[in-house]
């Protein structure tokens, strides 16, 4: 449990700070689905001025998770090898990163999509003629080496948020995954945690082998602009252009492509190597890259995590893979916004197309297009076959997807402002109903008070129904003590005592209902002028009605208050509240 008490909150146009009763301050950036989930509980209460209370815990995003996910996906936050060591997880050192082979590629030819030149193989060194031996020499007696008191001491390991994520091989181990903090907020709070719980598995199933690579991903995703789709892959941008009515890469202009299409290389063709800023590999762009590009054409594409080689280390825009699949054509209309860094999903096309990409609903792969040599070599498109006559699936209406840089789920300054005037409404006028509701109530009970006072018995037998008394009880066998004996006196005034109270509880419960639904029907109702109301005829209400009683008792008791009677003798005459009498008539 992690509580806290909310007094009360100021919004920015950086985000919200939350005053807490024991003086301290904590900040919400603006633009978060945790801000907006927090807000939503406590605005209204802070709006009637009142202290709020909540659990932190409640609105984390990493418990959402973990509860979503059934805890097949979890987050600590620690140094790597300290987490590894309490969960009992070694973790095996991947191999060291192959250079891309070249056998299949021409050195003179430049390198796969980019034209920068190709790596080419280092002949072999020549051997040097044979040297005579030395003459040995005796070894020296060997040295204690101690540690140097003036060398700086070992850096202790940082910590950082990492995900433990359990596959069938175990629990694996997946470090710095704050990159993906939006990816992660939008899981917890959109109500499908499905496409990020795959995705970590994915990434999970080759951590051990491709751990650079894994982390570099992770970068390359913190700055992106599109959800991970349900299948746990990752939803890019392929810039194409058209060249003699058909559409190809821009590079080459030699690998045949299309909406449908599985493009991939051999993965020792691709270049591991994160320094390296253009190399061979195909490459995937998030939205601020597009604009480097002059290609016709713009596609979504889905990449499988594991299909992931590299990440340039100074250009985190873009990525090299060994497939894509083309999923969707973007139409030409959206291309300026894309290129100008700006989503598109705040249209209705864009964003419906968004959302079938994201749910799977998009074109299968009819094709595989595989490329065999550098810049565009040894192309091979092979068609997939499909069974005849096999029935098209119903596409589902998958909703509207945003980007996740236009979801706006974080509260603007306007927005606060508005809730907070709206709660006020509301809460005025729930007042103004609970008011006058209790001045009525109060001026029924000081009539049976009157009543009572008097001897007379006119309770509410509608509300409070007569109650029997039970015939006497067969003597037992065994002797008990008497109970008192109650008096008849003493018997009258215990039941008006409960009639009262029953008819109190009655009403006020007939109040509360009568609130909830005045509320609902009149969020901002206001009070009439004073003159309108004493204006209005007599006649206008029917006197049967207890609009119209009342008024005609409040006519009675300006009456009496203009014929010189004091408050005390006109509440005991009329059966009125004090306190509305003085209400009433006051000058």
């Amino acid at each position: 449990m992690n509580k806290v008490r909310i007094s009360a909150a100021i919004a920015s146009k950086t985000g919200i700070t939350l005053y807490l009763e024991n003086g301290e301050e904590m900040n919400l950036p603006k633009d978060s689905w945790r801000t907006k989930a927090i807000m939503d509980e406590a605005l209204e209460p802070l709006a009637r001025h009142e202290i709020v209370e909540i659990d932190l815990d409640t609105f984390s995003v990493h418990t959402r998770i973990e509860k979503k996910t059934n805890g097949l996906v979890r987050f600590m936050r620690g140094a790597v090898s300290k987490i590894a060591s309490a969960l009992g997880i070694t973790k095996d050192e991947p191999p060291a990163q192959k250079p891309v082979e070249s056998d299949p590629v021409d050195p003179e030819r430049p390198c796969a999509h980019t034209g920068a030149s190709a790596p080419v193989t280092t002949p072999a060194p020549v051997e040097p003629d044979p040297v005579p031996a030395p003459t040995p020499v005796p070894a020296p007696a060997p040295v204690v080496q101690t540690a140097d008191p003036k060398a700086p001491p070992e850096k202790p390991e940082e910590e950082e948020l990492v995900a433990i994520v359990e596959t069938p091989a175990g629990p694996k181990i997946i470090p710095g995954v704050e990159a993906l903090e939006k990816q992660i907020e939008r899981a917890a709070y959109s109500g499908n945690a499905v496409g990020f719980e795959r995705f970590m598995q994915r990434i999970a199933s080759v951590i051990d082998t491709r751990g650079h690579s894994v982390k570099e991903l992770l970068n390359f995703m913190k700055k992106g602009d599109l959800p991970i789709a349900d299948d746990g892959s990752i939803v890019g941008y392929k810039v194409l252009k058209t060249l003699n009515g058909r559409i190809v890469d821009c590079h080459s202009g030699k690998v045949p492509q299309r909406v449908g299409s599985r493009v991939s290389m051999a993965e020792k063709l691709v270049d591991p190597s994160r320094r390296t800023q253009c190399s061979t590999g195909l490459h995937i762009a998030r939205r601020g890259y597009l604009h480097g590009f002059s290609g016709d054409v713009i596609m979504f594409v889905k990449v499988a995590p594991e299909d992931v080689i590299a990440v340039p280390h100074g250009e985190p825009d873009k990525m090299r893979a060994a497939a894509y699949h083309i999923v969707a054509q973007i139409p030409g209309e959206f291309h300026g916004t894309l290129r100008a860094n700006r989503p598109i999903t705040g249209d209705s096309t864009a964003a419906k197309m968004l959302a079938d990409v994201i749910a799977g609903h998009h074109a299968p792969i009819i094709e595989n297009v595989v490329i065999g040599a550098a810049y565009g070599g040894d192309v091979r498109v092979t068609p997939v076959a499909f069974e005849k006559d096999e029935p098209a699936e119903a596409k589902p209406d998958n909703g509207f997807a945003k980007a996740l840089d236009d979801e706006q789920e974080g509260l603007s300054v306007k927005e606060l402002n508005e809730r907070i005037n709206a709660a006020i409404d509301t809460t005025q006028a729930a007042a103004e109903v609970v008011e006058e509701a209790a001045e009525e109530l109060e001026d029924e009970i000081a009539e049976e008070e009157a009543d009572v006072e008097n001897g007379e018995d006119t309770m509410n037998e509608a509300l409070v129904p007569e109650v029997e008394e039970a015939p006497a009880a067969p003597e037992p066998v065994v002797e008990t003590p008497a109970e008192p004996v109650e008096t008849k006196a003493e018997r009258d005034a215990r039941r008006k005592r409960e009639k009262r109270a029953a008819v109190a509880k009655t009403k006020v419960d007939r109040i509360a209902e009568k609130t909830d639904k005045d509320v609902k029907a009149r969020p901002a109702r206001q009070k009439a002028p004073a003159k309108a109301a004493t204006a209005a005829p007599a006649t206008a209400l029917d006197p049967a009605s207890k609009e119209g009683q009342r008024a005609m008792k409040d006519e009675a008791a300006r009456k009496l208050f203009a014929e010189g009677k004091s408050l005390r003798e006109i509440e005991k005459e009329l059966k009125m509240c004090r306190k509305r009498l003085g209400k009433l008539l006051k000058p």
